[in-house]
């Protein structure tokens, strides 16, 4: 299972609610659905709880999935959205992401809702984590830049408590501290709502107790508070909160105290993310409030310091800047004034620094952190210690000594006795008696290296997220697989790190595994690549549907046997099957031509690769069969129009061909105008289906031989409006109602059936009538006989301004005088 989704459906169909729920629960989410039809319930349901996404059915009556969309925005609530639609064209599309619809989903093709929900989920986490990621790294920083520009111990709280609430709500706030010697815990900072600063105490059953007693951190909203206090593990101390967090603060050695938040009202509420918040930052608070209260106790006798000095868990270094100081000066003397720019320049000069640096006395935990059995051990060996990896960091002290500056603060490098380098955090600080000469100077060094393994392994899954962004981004924004594979490959090789790769697609019907696409290969041999499922590494791949790996091709004389690596000296393999909806798309192959040693992550990711790789060949599959299909149907419409059109010539077997030549000529007129042809398209329906609405016209009327009385003619009138009646609810040809429905209006606003007027008159259906009226007049009808080809075209000429709009006359006029008519008038 997936875990808990929590949905927020906008559904009235019982039917179609469960339908898209199976696909949820079918892909392995634990669906927590609230189902509303109306803008009364959505409001309701957003104000019960947050929704991880939103399902709108945009054939809701009455709401539909816009409306739905409008309430979410105009709350400023940013949570995916994806709109459910009985059927998704172009102009759906477009209209939907203009609107801010994050993805669109058509009921005929369900499939999709899945991949789309998980592609929102994993952009949504990408958002959060990234957000989180450089909030909590923004702040450990200020945290740390706060325990060496605070004046003391409260101001450095207080400057924690702003950091921390700009990353939660922390309206009620404290530190608790713990002297172990005492037995005793104190509040050296309490900010609360409810209550006053609490006394000093034993430790006892209260929530900070239990904190600091198990040395974990610990959420307890009102049902875990309940429940520890019917336990018998804490008791209710102080007024009831309603949501309360706490966090042990730890140094290397030992547990300090603890940092607590905590609500009274339902309002505010905490969760995982801000347990992982306090957690993060509480390493760096913990860090910050040993760091000031060190300088705190510098201050005092210099008993007391010697005494701090020595068994201060953080590695603390007295040194002597004196002779660098004297020869930075000299340096400024000769007109040195870009210290930076110089010792880039001259690092020579910075090592010459460097050895004029003096140590004068470390404390214990200095020797433990670097490895040494005794002091006289550790500066035996500064000189080797002091070397090329701690020359970055040396120099911006250097800077900061030419500067002025009386503290100092850095990240860098430090090696062990052993020479096994280690990321550090370098702070320095000069007594203000000392400031002219710099011969003292207190140096700590604290171990960040977990902290720095951490970021890198956060920095890489950040990058590995920004990857599959970067491949969805692919699958949603092009059709074409190729491109879409491209852009997998070249994630493959940069984020795996390896020097080639390539795609084999599998032909079902033949069960062949054919090239794709490929990236690094020395030749184009790959691309000749052609197999079948029970040959080679990738054959075996897709038949045993499993991750093939082969570290050593070497020892494997098959492989190297075959003509598409031929030459690519490729030492390591691995084989993984792409597999959608449970069948095997293809096969995913990397290749590097030096061992690999993967570890799980790097094998996750892999396969977490080839799955996207199968999402987009699935994908692409589906979009091709909907293609097919949408042609196939088009030819259909416009099978069973013409059919309609043909039944109407035989009717009446005078207006025989009547309907195909108007057709023809009114597509040929549009196009002289430049009409784009997704709108001939309508046209030519429309102009095929003029008469439709003769279906509704008796015999007696319609192929009455002679003039028709004023009431059959109100009768005859009606056709365009039965038209319209017939063809309206059909709803691929109401575009196409122009002409069936308005042919019969005039320039002049006396035509029927509703009078227009001039330009209110379509613009097809203008063009349709002049062509309409003058295929009419030259053929023979039950009433008259056809007219001779000059009188047709001196009444053309005397109806426009009346009749025809006058453009449109002057254009068929052109068209006649070329000739093409004649063409038309033979078919």
């Amino acid at each position: 299972m997936k875990g808990e989704l929590r949905v927020l459906l906008v559904e009235d169909s019982e039917n179609d609610a469960f339908m898209l729920l199976r696909q949820l629960r079918r892909g392995g989410y634990e669906v927590v659905c609230c189902q509303v039809d109306n803008p009364e319930a959505m409001q309701s349901a957003l104000d019960a709880r947050e929704w991880d996404i939103v399902i709108a059915d945009d054939g809701v009556a009455g709401f539909g999935g816009f409306d739905a969309l409008h309430i979410l925005k105009e709350r400023g609530l940013d949570v995916p959205f994806i709109l459910v639609a009985e059927m998704v064209c172009e102009d759906t599309a477009e209209n939907a992401m203009e609107a801010g619809v994050d993805d669109y989903v058509s009921k005929s093709h369900l499939t999709r809702l899945l991949p789309a929900v998980e592609r929102q989920m994993r952009e949504m986490l990408v958002c959060r984590e990234r957000n989180r990621a450089d909030k909590i790294q923004s702040a450990t920083y200020r945290i740390s830049e706060s325990a060496s520009s605070a004046e003391n111990l409260q101001d450095l709280y207080q400057a924690i408590h702003r950091i921390v609430g700009e990353l939660m709500p922390a309206p009620n706030f404290y530190i608790a501290q713990y002297d172990p010697e005492r037995d005793l815990l104190s509040f050296p900072y309490f900010v609360d709502e409810m209550d006053s600063i609490p006394e000093p105490h034993k430790p006892g059953k209260g929530l900070s107790g239990y904190v600091l007693k198990t040395g974990k951190p610990l959420h307890a909203d009102r049902s875990t508070f309940a429940e520890l206090v019917e336990a018998g593990v804490i008791e209710s101390i102080g007024s009831p909160s309603y949501d309360w967090l706490g966090v042990p603060l730890r140094t290397q050695e030992r547990t300090i105290g603890m940092l607590g938040v905590q609500s009274y009202t339902e309002n505010i509420q905490y969760g995982e993310e801000e347990m992982l918040i306090l957690e993060f930052v509480s390493t760096q608070v913990a860090m910050a409030i040993s760091h000031k209260e060190a300088d705190q106790a510098l201050v005092q006798s210099e008993a007391r310091y010697r005494s701090l000095f020595e068994n201060s868990p953080v590695s603390l270094w007295e040194e002597d800047f004196s002779e660098v100081k004297a020869r930075i000066e000299a340096l400024r003397s000769q007109g040195i004034f870009n210290f930076r720019a110089y010792f880039d320049e001259h690092p020579e000069a910075a090592v010459e620094c460097m050895r004029r640096l003096k140590v004068i006395e470390v404390n214990q935990a200095t020797l433990r952190l670097y490895g040494a059995a005794s002091k006289a051990e550790l500066l035996s060996n500064m000189d080797r210690m002091m070397g090329e990896k701690t020359l970055p960091i040396f120099k911006e002290e250097l800077v900061a000594i030419a500067e002025g500056q009386t503290e100092f603060e850095g990240i860098g490098v430090n090696e062990k006795i052993s020479g096994y380098p280690f990321d550090v955090i370098l702070r320095w600080s000069v007594s203000p008696e000392y400031v002219q000469t710099l011969s003292r100077v207190i140096v700590t060094v604290i171990d960040v290296s977990d902290r720095k393994v951490a970021e890198r392994r956060i920095q890489s899954q950040i990058q590995k997220l920004d990857a599959l962004r970067t491949i969805d981004m692919a699958i949603t924004a092009s059709l074409d697989l190729r491109v879409t594979l491209d852009v997998l490959l070249d994630q493959v090789i940069t984020q795996l790190h390896v020097d080639a790769a390539d795609i084999l697609l599998l032909r079902p019907h033949s069960q062949i595994l054919e090239y794709a696409a490929s990236r690094g290969f020395l030749s184009t041999a790959i691309t000749r690549s052609r197999l079948h499922l029970n040959e080679g590494y990738a054959g075996r791949a897709a038949r045993e549907r499993q991750t093939l790996a082969i570290p050593d091709l070497t020892n494997t004389n098959d492989f190297l046997k075959i003509a598409a690596i031929a030459g690519e000296k490729f030492i390591a393999y691995y084989g993984v099957p792409l597999i959608a909806k449970g069948q095997v798309k293809g096969v995913l192959e990397v290749f590097h031509r030096s061992p690999l040693q993967p570890d799980v992550d790097w094998l996750d990711f892999l396969e977490t690769l080839a799955g996207q790789a199968a999402i987009a060949i699935d994908n692409a599959s589906l979009f091709e069969n909907l293609q097919r299909s949408n042609v196939e149907l088009a030819l259909a419409y416009d099978a069973t129009i013409e059919g309609w059109s043909r039944a109407l010539d035989l009717r009446d077997h005078e207006t025989e061909g009547h309907t195909e030549r108007v057709t023809e000529m009114t597509v040929r007129l549009c196009s002289v105008l430049g009409i784009n042809n997704e709108e001939l398209v309508h046209i030519r329906r429309g102009a095929l289906l003029h008469d439709i609405g003769k279906m509704g016209i008796s015999d007696s009327i319609l192929l009455k031989p002679g003039p028709l009385s004023e009431e059959k003619w109100k009768v005859m009138r009606m056709h365009p409006v039965y038209a319209y009646e017939l063809l309206s609810p059909i709803s691929y040809l109401r575009p196409a109602l122009d002409i069936p429905y308005c042919h019969h209006e005039k320039w002049d606003g006396s035509g029927y059936p509703r009078g227009l007027r001039q330009e209110d008159i379509p613009l097809s259906a203008r063009i349709f009538a002049v062509v309409d009226v003058w295929d009419a007049l030259r053929s023979d009808r039950p009433y008259r006989p056809a007219w001779p080809d000059e009188q047709v075209l001196e009444y053309i000429y005397s109806q426009s301004g009346k009749h025809f709009d006058p453009q449109i006359t002057e254009l068929f006029l052109n068209f006649l005088s070329r000739g093409e008519y004649n063409t038309l008038w033979r078919k």
